[in-house]
């Protein structure tokens, strides 16, 4: 148990020793990258230092993160010290992938409870169809969605009739001489009369 422990230390040393050598001053240009940033967070304070590498123990703690963790408790479960922590979670990459994760998440949980729900709800439409007490009408709607949601809504069918008239169309002006003509001239070449309709 104490090897494995020893293990763990020392990994987490050699992280932090490679990942000191990765970080650079934050440069004016980055710092201006990140202040117009339109998926910054509100009061986000630009990180100090810029770290170019994203390290595998970043990603724990960006899931660490985003499930509720706070930052002094990301740096006890990593072995980072807590100003660590902070510059790591002010890095534009690690931001993007903790917005990422929150609002899978968000998704995940609205879809969920939505899905959770659909029995309830038709269980209470089959209740109002099959009260003695529901108004008629509220009988009928509650089948009506029923049926929906089991066979899917009735293809409506709809019949629409027009008259072309071109020579009106150039009367009133949506359509010049010159297209009037072209029109007659394709309508004829494909056998149609284009003076019918004409009153």
């Amino acid at each position: 148990m104490a090897a494995s422990m020893n293990a763990v230390d020392d990994y987490s040393r050699r992280s932090m020793e490679a990942n000191s050598r990765a970080i650079t001053p934050l440069t004016d240009a980055s710092a201006f990258a990140y202040a117009e940033d339109p998926e910054q967070l509100a009061n986000d304070a630009p990180p100090n230092q810029q770290i170019e590498k994203e390290r595998p123990e970043h990603v724990l703690m960006c899931y660490m993160l985003a499930s509720g963790k706070k930052r002094a408790e990301i740096a006890a479960a990593t072995g980072y010290g807590y100003a660590q922590v902070c510059q790591i979670v002010r890095q534009p990459w690690f931001r993007k992938r903790f917005l990422r994760l929150a609002k899978e998440a968000g998704q995940n949980e609205v879809q969920a409870f939505l899905q959770s729900e659909t029995l309830n709800s038709l269980e209470t439409l089959v209740q109002l169809r099959d009260s003695a007490a529901t108004p008629p009408a509220v009988k009928v709607a509650s089948v009506k969605e029923i049926l929906d949601r089991s066979l899917g809504k009735s293809v409506q069918h709809v019949k629409t009739e027009s008259e072309i008239n071109i020579t009106r169309a150039a009367e009133e002006g949506i359509v010049t001489e010159k297209e009037l003509a072209t029109v007659e001239a394709e309508m004829k070449a494909r056998g149609i009369n284009p003076h019918v309709g004409l009153s």
